[in-house]
């Protein structure tokens, strides 16, 4: 339904994104995967065989996810979009004020139209966000699963390759740099996946509220008191709706979970390096 009320909307944009997050994605698995084959033994074969399976799992939940998150960031800007010409017809009757007091019917006519232009798009919006947190309803347990597991992965990798890189050097042992490499490559791959998210429902969240920014510029124009209304109405509701995309209440998915993350995990590392050198 969201979709057929944008006849303007990229679909073609979404496909390639999608297509291409799955190219990298897939790609990036394989590399650091590959890795694994190439330093561990017949016998780890199996084990990474049954990991591999549920990475894939894991990916494919979160390429749906990322794909919504691009998703609502297009209607947004669809919305927005929309908001912005509306807007531009109140602010003309600034502009030419001689041409439009001579042309009262006409103005009248404009004024309705974008009457119903702003309750329209006002709908929308609202259709927009309740669209995205149903989908997070359905997405938001085997996303927060992700999220933890890529937190741990990041701070665990970091911690026990420099534990292990500090203690070939006291024993005399030769470093087996490329089992350092992969550990290091696939957290990297891990840390990508969640900064990525993040920026993307960044987007979503600032599109969404961008729309009362868009609503309010034409603050000098004349218009019909029911237009005055509508966009007292729909900016009223715009200030009372939270946009932010969270996990059962425990955090929100944008950029404030990348820096909450890089600082617990600063600290977390600080402290886990602290009782390893006074062992």
């Amino acid at each position: 339904m969201l979709l057929e009320e944008y006849s303007a909307l990229d679909c073609k944009l979404l496909e390639t994104f999608q297509n291409r997050l799955v190219v990298t994605s897939s790609c990036l698995a394989i590399m650091s995967n590959t890795f694994f084959i190439i330093i561990s033994d017949a016998d780890e074969t199996y084990a990474f065989i049954l990991h591999f399976i549920n990475e894939a799992h894991m990916m494919i939940m979160v390429w749906y996810f990322n794909s919504f998150a691009v998703l609502g960031s297009m209607l947004y800007r669809s919305i927005n979009y929309r908001v912005s010409h509306a807007v531009d017809l109140l602010r003309d009757f600034d502009n030419n004020v001689t041409y439009w007091n001579g042309h009262k019917a006409r103005k009248s006519k404009v004024c309705r139209d974008v009457l119903h232009e702003i309750q329209h798009l006002c709908y929308l919006h609202r259709l927009t966000k309740r669209t995205l947190q149903e989908i997070r309803e359905l997405f938001q347990l085997p996303i927060l699963l992700t999220v933890v597991y890529e937190f741990t992965l990041v701070i665990s990798t970091i911690y026990y390759t420099y534990t292990s890189f500090v203690s070939d050097v006291r024993d005399g042992v030769a470093n087996n740099y490329a089992a350092y490499a992969s550990s290091l490559f696939y957290m990297c791959c891990m840390a990508n996946q969640f900064f990525l998210r993040a920026l993307f429902f960044e987007q979503v969240t600032r599109r969404a509220q961008r729309t009362g920014v868009l609503l309010n510029e034409f603050i000098e124009s004349e218009v019909d008191h029911e237009v005055d209304q509508s966009i007292e109405f729909f900016t009223l509701e715009l200030l009372h709706q939270n946009y932010k995309i969270d996990l059962f209440g425990l955090f929100s998915v944008d950029m404030s979970l990348i820096y909450q993350a890089v600082a617990a995990m600063t600290g977390y590392l600080i402290i886990m390096v602290q009782v390893q050198l006074a062992e």
